[in-house]
């Protein structure tokens, strides 16, 4: 549309009288769309969660409550090979943004305790997951032994064998993928020709007190008093009180017995056959 004579000359008045800042976003406005100049690609999510210690006197979650850990660092390590790192407050708590779409890693650390590590994940744009971590100075040290068996990752079974419990973590492919794992962490395991079992990790001062069996994959996390694998079917049973927690605002829940089939690259928990043989804690 164009404007001629006192109409053009009343306009360009009231342009001049507006503030310059207003005058900018106007023009701006013209120019880009509302909203930024991009769509949801690349957009941040984001992840917290706690950092609690396991030691000689106390549990996880039964009495006497957990002891946070304040300056824990926690590392979220992309695909690409670039690195996210928080630290935890003095709370425990730690928070983290992270590119959506991308595939993380986690790994947890602090002086003194054994690292803890989570498997690749994935999270959506604008979405929220809380993780928490418990760390132990229960650690295993140095690879000892021999043995003609080793796990998915090239460790040798005697590393695993010990008699004497500690933090162990073992980690399975799932599906033919080379990206998507699963990690158990547990104190003590029993490797039989047919089926391996996991048993918690027990306080050295107050047996009582054990550091459940931890499965992690994906955004779930199980926590329970045992676990089975069938090296035949790649079935894995989580037994005894198991704690299922799917990383959103979801409120965990408690299930007796879930298992999973590591032949899926995204295993779906599913409730135990009642033929199948039970977990018999130690």
């Amino acid at each position: 549309m164009m404007l001629f004579g006192a109409a053009r000359l009343r306009l360009d008045r009231r342009i001049e009288m507006l503030p310059r800042f207003t005058l900018a976003m106007i023009l701006i406005g013209t120019v880009f769309p509302a909203g930024g100049l991009g769509g949801e690609e690349g957009a941040n999510a984001n992840v917290s969660g706690t950092v609690s210690v396991f030691s000689g006197s106390r549990g996880f979650v039964v009495d006497p409550p957990p002891r946070f850990s304040s300056g824990a660092k926690i590392v979220f390590q992309d695909s690409d090979g670039s690195t996210v790192e928080t630290v935890t407050d003095r709370a425990g708590e730690y928070n983290a943004s992270l590119m959506s779409d991308h595939d993380y890693t986690v790994s947890v650390t602090s002086n003194g305790s054994c690292p803890v590590h989570r498997p690749a994940f994935r999270l959506s744009p604008g979405s929220s997951v809380k993780f928490d971590f418990t760390i132990t100075n229960l650690c295993p040290g140095d690879w000892a032994g021999d043995s003609d068996e080793y796990d998915a990752a090239g460790i040798p079974d005697a590393y695993f064998d010990s008699t004497i419990p500690h933090y162990y973590e073992e980690s399975f492919s799932l599906g033919k993928s080379h990206h998507r794992t699963l990690i158990i962490a547990f104190g003590k395991r029993r490797k039989g020709y047919v089926l391996i079992e996991y048993t918690p990790l027990p306080s050295r001062e107050h047996p009582e007190y054990r550091l459940p069996v931890t499965i992690s994959f994906g955004t779930y996390t199980l926590k329970a008093d045992g676990a089975m694998l069938d090296r035949r079917t790649r079935v894995l049973r989580a037994e005894g009180h198991v704690y299922v927690a799917d990383g959103t605002d979801s409120p965990p829940h408690t299930v007796s017995c879930v298992a999973l089939q590591l032949d899926d690259t995204e295993p779906k928990l599913q409730p135990c056959q009642p033929d199948s043989k039970q977990f018999t804690s130690q």
